[in-house]
């Protein structure tokens, strides 16, 4: 697809060396703005024009569908944006995909009646699944902690009525909060506010007698049920390929150990660890009872 009537873009890069890529495109058919999606490898593909994958991705020949965001974790992707409803205001909407873009399933973040919701932003972390968007001068949080098929009601972030200012590129959330444009003051500023909610991270991965990694809770919220997973793959495994278990609760700031327990084999082998979403990946030597090099 040719890049350049397109705008309104936004690239999401994946753990696994590949971005998502989407942007807005008028049809010159139908007059309506359409959203447009790109996987590209940059090692394998130099030019986001011609990547093998790519297509419409919202096409609608009555409604427009506008200011699109991208946000991954692992094989979770999710694509929001504003979409005209047969009321006449903007929604917000979602494409929602697990399993690395393959298939795609659609949700409502938020579709009042009469009400525009407008400007979405994304974050993924695991499952969770974390959008910011404006409506009538007010900055909304939702969340989905099922990879985007189902929405939290959405609360409001800023503290000061009415003084959220809205137009594309006005507002952004990532790991670290949300930030939008305020003009409580007379003036444009941005401001700040941490995302209300728990972020689940795998801050290391060791080897020895078994594996062991660190499982964290980095945001500002505690998190229950939080289920885990090791699996070992390569080499001869004897025993030991799976383990799992449930965090039953990790407070906002702490953080917990896991295990695998006993492995046995022999060779090379690669670990790849799933908590709540999280994910990480290492790979060492397995020599009778003992992981040498795990990194």
């Amino acid at each position: 697809m040719d890049m350049s009537p397109h705008h309104d873009s936004d690239p999401a890069w994946s753990e696994n060396d590949y971005f998502h890529f989407v942007s807005e495109h008028l049809n010159g058919t139908t007059g309506h703005s359409e959203i447009v999606y790109k996987k590209c490898i940059p090692p394998e593909q130099d030019d986001i024009e011609f990547v093998p994958t790519q297509y419409y991705l919202v096409q609608d020949p009555n409604f427009d569908a506008c200011d699109p965001e991208v946000d991954s974790s692992g094989d979770n992707v999710v694509v929001v944006y504003m979409m005209k409803s047969t009321y006449g205001d903007w929604d917000i909407k979602c494409k929602y995909s697990s399993d690395g873009a393959a298939t795609w399933s659609d949700s409502v973040v938020a579709g009042q009646q009469l009400v525009d919701e407008v400007n979405p932003t994304v974050y993924v972390s695991g499952n969770n699944v974390y959008v910011a968007y404006i409506s009538n001068g007010n900055l909304y949080l939702a969340i989905s902690k099922d990879g985007g098929a189902t929405w939290s009601d959405p609360v409001q972030i800023n503290d000061n009525a009415g003084s959220v200012v809205a137009g594309d590129g006005s507002v952004d959330i990532s790991a670290g909060g949300i930030v939008w444009t305020d003009n409580r003051d007379g003036n444009l500023d941005i401001y700040y506010s941490p995302i209300p909610a728990p972020r689940i991270v795998i801050q290391s991965v060791s080897g020895g007698m078994g594996i062991t990694a660190t499982v964290a809770n980095v945001g500002t919220q505690d998190a229950e049920n939080i289920p885990w997973s090791i699996d070992v793959s390569g080499g001869l495994v004897i025993l030991g390929k799976h383990a799992e278990g449930t965090i039953s609760t990790l407070a906002a700031g702490e953080s917990v150990t896991i295990s695998s327990g006993l492995v046995l084999g022999i060779g090379k082998i690669t670990v790849n660890i799933n908590a709540g979403g999280a994910t990480a990946k290492a790979s060492g030597f397995l020599l009778g009872p003992m992981i040498l090099g795990l990194k």
